[in-house]
């Protein structure tokens, strides 16, 4: 049997399925109708149609009688005949909500009604391709057949016994078709070659690639509100500093007589460790003159200087404790002016020397608040020696972490504002004359 059909390709022309050399698709570019082509007409010039993908398609699902899986057609071939894609099978496409009946060639041993048939319940539809007249054969006809006028007869007409019985199946039925049977007993005339294939339907496919989308596109969005609450939220920080904790202001350190470095008494052995990066810059020099002052004054007592820097930490007088008194202070002043306060370092380093000094009281001066991390390692540190006293103090900030370190650890914290620090300062350089 030759058709003239449309192809993919948009031309006219009569040939077997197979045959289409313009688009490679075979026989299912005239049958699969789910892909736009429509409705085929055997023996009639079939326009192209809708496009290949609609999303307002019209679809009938149907259930194939015989292995049961759920099919999907166009719902132009409703009132038709079609074959599962699965086992082969033909059937009827119901017009409403009836299901689809088996159909098998009238011929055929299994066939409803042929001696010893099995019932309805036959086997696999005999494939096309395995019959002599079927349009997959290697034969072509000699030469092309006439077209059809436009509205010309289905091919497909179903009949009822009753229309058999008086005759009206030998009217109906076309040059060419074949007969066949339902398992109802229905007669249905057509050519095979024409039928169309349902397919496996995929709706839970596309809701399953519909739901996975819209899952990708939550998480996007999740993940960009997520991105935009760490750009602009703020970092946790200390409740608001008080502005003297450890530290009576009222009173003056540095004027005092009693041996102390900003509030801290010496009490042993004392390592000093100064902060010299660019946290350090607005005061650096005056704590460094004013360490200098009680150090020198605190003759008696040992002390080592070590100033924490971005490079390697140093240290002053040497790699042992000594005595500063006033034959070493200007060499200890020239020392601690030597450094320029700036970028940043940890001040573990610093604290490592001090511990393999062995001081037994360390005070560490600083204006930036520490890490988590160098907190920990700073408490290990420290507990290297038992009885180490460690003193902190923090100027023009407040630590509640460093002020927990250097109490338990025998020592004093001192949260020292930076404008408490000029005032102190300022009253040293320049006391108050005295009353006459």
């Amino acid at each position: 049997m030759t058709e003239i059909v449309a192809c993919f390709c948009s031309e006219k022309h009569v040939l077997e399925y197979q045959d289409c050399t313009a688009c490679f698709l075979k026989q299912k570019h005239a049958t699969n109708a789910r892909l736009g082509i429509g409705r085929i007409y055997i023996g009639a010039v079939a326009t192209p149609m809708r496009a290949r993908h609609n999303p307002t398609m019209d679809v009938i699902e149907l259930e194939c009688p015989h292995c049961g899986d759920e099919l999907e057609l166009d719902a132009a071939f409703a009132g038709s005949v079609c074959r599962c894609s699965t086992c082969g099978t033909l059937m009827t496409v119901p017009s409403g909500k009836g299901q689809a009946e088996r159909v098998t060639r009238r011929d055929r041993p299994d066939a409803p009604g042929a001696p010893g048939a099995p019932g309805a319940s036959g086997g696999r539809a005999e494939s096309p391709s395995a019959r002599a007249d079927s349009p997959l054969s290697s034969s072509r006809p000699d030469s092309p057949i006439a077209p059809i006028e436009p509205g010309a007869a289905d091919s497909t007409t179903i009949i009822s016994p009753d229309d058999s019985r008086s005759g009206r199946a030998d009217q109906a039925k076309g040059k060419g078709d074949d007969e066949f049977v339902t398992d109802s007993g229905k007669t249905v005339r057509f050519v095979e070659s024409g039928v169309p294939t349902a397919r496996k339907r995929k709706k839970v496919i596309r809701a399953t690639v519909i739901g996975g989308f819209a899952l990708l596109v939550l998480g996007l969005i999740g993940l960009i509100v997520l991105a935009v609450n760490l750009l602009f939220s703020e970092k946790p920080t200390d409740p608001t500093p008080p502005k003297h904790v450890g530290v009576d202001p009222s009173k003056n350190p540095i004027t005092d007589a009693k041996p102390n470095i900003l509030g801290v008494p010496i009490t042993a052995e004392m390592a000093v460790v100064i902060d010299g990066t660019a946290f350090s810059q607005r005061w650096y020099s005056k704590v460094c003159e004013v360490a200098s002052k009680h150090a020198t004054a605190s003759a008696a007592t040992d002390f080592m200087f070590i100033t924490w820097t971005d490079l390697a930490p140093k240290r002053f007088p040497g790699d042992k404790m000594d005595k500063i008194g006033e034959a070493k202070k200007a060499e200890l002043d020239r020392f601690l002016s030597g450094v320029t306060p700036l970028n940043d370092a940890s001040p573990v380093p610093s604290v490592q020397l001090a511990v393999d000094a062995r001081a037994d009281q360390i005070l560490l001066i600083t204006g930036r608040l520490l890490e988590e991390g160098e907190l920990e390692k700073l408490k290990a540190e420290i507990t290297k020696r038992v009885d180490t006293r460690f003193d902190a103090v923090l100027i023009g900030n407040h630590q509640a972490a460093l002020q927990e370190l250097a109490e338990k650890n025998l020592g004093v914290y001192i949260s020292l504002p930076l404008e408490q620090l000029n005032t102190w300062y300022d009253q040293w350089k320049n006391p108050p004359a005295k009353q006459e």
